[in-house]
């Protein structure tokens, strides 16, 4: 039954109550209602998109440029998953796995704890592709991305669920503005609707699933008003907030016999990446129309290689090879300094501070694009398929270009998994430490990020919450 905040009544107790509707929080509230749970489903937002209600997600960035707050996430019935575009993959292995030269990309869990529950979150998201790898040479592979189709969106292919489940309370407009705990256990959430009245909502479990920005935001503020008693160990809080940098990083000259007419994916085997000291790096080759800049590439390359230049030439104009652009969307290394903090002196209108964010990235950033890349041109070089010409700015360390992609809109980090609370906010359970009964979900929790769009891997770990929950 989908509700107003109106409507919430003070003397009810819900097996879970769950802030945020959505992947994570939606996935979750319904796969518990299914199993008989009571479940309340909190949405600050409305059914709708709102002017208003988006003004909520304002903040301000600083340090490397990012987008507007309040442009990159949603608040709305389903979240973020109104915006999705759709591409997914699983994180592969070695994201999961220490590496010494980056000690704190890795996670508590392994893939493998993730992967019974693939099947099921693909039929959640409606992904079509198998994700298969293809090896191509030493190092490279070429590599299999999904895609939902239709696009999911959470509010729209589950709002008839939504509707009839009778274990499951949906209140619109239900705003979370306070966390009561008392002797390490979450008592009740303060939730204002939209009259500004505020509802006390008591349950069994809490769960924040408020998206990879807002998890930081509200943890924040909520631990500073119980005095440090929500998350006794907060060094990590907000830090190690993460994106998937995206940038063109160059061009190609490709074989059409080698490669298709659409957008190939590739990346390094993770021999490879820890033989040169990488963090995951997924490389697109996208093909531009038949023969476009094939010849002003062809005469650059002539001047430093004409033999090469003189072969180009030849393909080209037999139509056999063609121009492509490169571009990148890779891991960015865990960074303390890349964080979330309140900015207290702009608040939204319920008085909690606004969100300030310092995108950071580090050497480590550039140096696994650059050497990704150059190994990706290496190998295409060696088996006669095309030559890559990579810009001046990732040979040279930046700097970094801010007329391209920039990020994937892919908010990771915050609230990070980690095996002891010094090390981060939540058990690898997802519970946040110190307290008994609330836990958090979505992508704040992830305490690394792999290149792959992260929307299947959230609903993955939301899944085996649910069975944790159950």
């Amino acid at each position: 039954m989908i509700l107003p905040a109106e409507a919430l009544t003070d003397d009810r107790v819900f097996d879970v109550c769950i802030a945020g509707s959505g992947p994570a929080g939606m996935t979750l509230a319904l796969t518990l209602a299914e199993r008989g749970r009571s479940v309340l489903l909190l949405e600050a937002g409305g059914a709708e998109f709102s002017a208003n209600s988006q003004d909520f997600y304002s903040g301000e960035s600083t340090g490397d440029p990012y987008f507007d707050l309040d442009v990159t996430r949603l608040r709305q019935l389903g979240g973020s998953s109104n915006h999705w575009g759709g591409w997914c993959r699983p994180f592969d292995a070695i994201d999961f796995e220490p590496k010494a030269y980056s000690p704190e990309a890795h996670w508590p869990i392994a893939r493998a704890d993730l992967d019974p529950y693939l099947k099921r979150a693909r039929a959640i998201l409606d992904i079509d592709g198998d994700f298969a790898d293809k090896l191509l040479g030493t190092g490279v592979q070429r590599i299999g991305f999904g895609f939902s189709r239709p696009v999911t969106r959470f509010s729209e292919k589950y709002r008839e669920t939504l509707e009839i489940s009778p274990a499951l309370l949906v209140a619109l407009d239900a705003a979370l503005v306070g966390v009561a705990t008392e002797g390490g256990r979450v008592t009740h959430f303060r939730v204002r609707d939209s009259g500004r009245r505020v509802h006390t909502v008591s349950a069994g479990r809490f769960v924040l699933a408020c998206g990879g920005i807002e998890n930081s935001r509200l943890l924040l503020h909520f631990n500073a008003e119980t005095g440090g008693r929500l998350v006794p160990e907060a060094a990590t809080l907000g830090r190690y907030w993460m994106d998937h940098p995206h940038f063109t990083i160059g061009e190609a000259l490709a074989t059409s016999s080698d490669f298709s007419e659409n957008r190939e994916f590739f990346a390094l085997t993770p021999k490879r990446m820890r033989e040169l000291g990488v963090l995951n790096c997924g490389l697109r080759l996208e093909p531009l129309r038949r023969g476009s800049g094939v010849r002003k590439l062809a005469r650059d390359l002539a001047c430093a290689a004409p033999r090469l230049g003189e072969w180009v030439y030849e393909q080209s104009g037999r139509q056999l090879v063609c121009s492509r652009v490169l571009r990148a969307a890779w891991e960015q290394e865990p960074n303390p300094d890349s964080r979330i903090t309140l900015n207290t002196d702009r608040r939204d209108v319920l008085g909690i501070p606004l969100a300030l964010l310092h995108w950071q990235k580090t050497t480590r950033d550039i140096e696994t694009v650059r050497k990704t890349a150059v190994e990706f041109g290496a190998h295409i070089a060696r088996a006669g398929q095309g030559r890559v010409r990579l810009h001046d700015w990732v040979l040279e360390n930046g700097p970094w270009p801010e007329n391209d992609e920039i990020g994937g809109h892919h908010h990771m980090g915050g609230t990070r998994m980690s095996s002891t609370p010094e090390r981060g906010i939540v058990t690898p359970d997802l519970r946040l430490w110190g307290q008994e009964n609330m836990y958090v979900a979505g992508s704040s929790v992830f305490p690394s990020g792999g290149h792959a769009n992260p929307t299947l891997t959230i609903v993955q770990l939301t899944l085996r919450l649910a069975d944790h929950l159950s």
